[in-house]
């Protein structure tokens, strides 16, 4: 049947503050900043324009807190993620014929598929505005979904291995990633979208966005090369417990 899944050692991915928690934080945000216009006025309790110099800093900094607790937002209202291993030959066909140029462009720089991994996650979800607008996002961008058990929203993406068995290729509707992971639980990931900001210090990143896969490739492999100068050795376990760790590892926040 379309959609069914096989998951290895159930693991989720972080899912921020419990609601309760994320409604504390957003009332502390609001309580602070007011307390902070409040200190602001005049000697005279007169109140001051909005639009006054010393209102503009207390507003600043109530805005930037906001946006420091934007990810955790996301977090909660999409929900718990699962990283699940598809194993469903029509949904897999269909993922094979939505990433048909990018299997090419892989098997050409010495890249063999390995398996089919998703996000599985709550329809319910769809019910608040951001996750519609993810998803949306994302069936716009052609990624392949499907719902499962009537209940979780599947999307589809394939996994491929290096034939030397020392990186990961993930394509998806943003770019390319490539993950290389050490012995030592270093993880080298690159891609060609986003930024290489905001990772744990196990992990290096490298960005170059909207860079060919080829450069890209290239580029990853300087850097393996790199690490391995400096004493690491590659990691090269191909399962795919070894590929969601990397992935958890990778969307640990700092």
């Amino acid at each position: 049947m379309e959609g069914e899944t096989k998951t290895l050692q159930p693991k989720t991915t972080p899912s921020g503050p419990s609601g309760l928690t994320l409604l504390l934080i957003v009332l502390i945000t609001a309580v602070v900043t007011f307390v902070l216009v409040f200190l602001t006025k005049d000697v005279t309790g007169s109140h001051r324009s909005f639009a006054s110099p010393r209102l503009l800093l207390p507003i600043f900094l109530g805005i930037m807190l906001f946006l420091r607790l934007l990810p955790y937002l996301f977090d909660w209202t999409v929900g718990k993620i699962d990283l699940v291993q598809i194993s469903a030959p029509e949904f897999e066909q269909r993922i094979r014929a939505r990433y048909q140029s990018e299997t090419a462009q892989l098997t050409g720089l010495g890249f063999d598929q390995l398996f089919f991994v998703g996000d599985s996650s709550s329809v319910f979800r769809m019910l608040l505005i951001l996750p519609a607008v993810v998803v949306y996002d994302m069936h716009r961008g052609g990624v392949p979904m499907t719902v499962q058990n009537g209940t979780r929203l599947l999307t589809g993406n394939p996994v491929f291995i290096s034939r030397d068995k020392t990186a990961y290729a993930h394509p998806n509707n943003l770019g390319f990633t490539f993950h290389t992971r050490f012995q030592d639980g270093t993880i080298l990931v690159s891609k060609n979208f986003g930024d290489a900001s905001g990772y744990v210090p196990s992990i290096v990143g490298n960005s170059y966005p909207a860079a060919t896969l080829s450069f890209v490739w290239t580029e990853h492999q300087k850097r393996t090369s790199e690490l391995e100068a400096q004493g690491k050795r590659v990691d090269r376990q191909t399962s795919f417990d070894a590929y969601r760790e990397i992935i958890l590892k990778e969307q640990t926040r700092r």
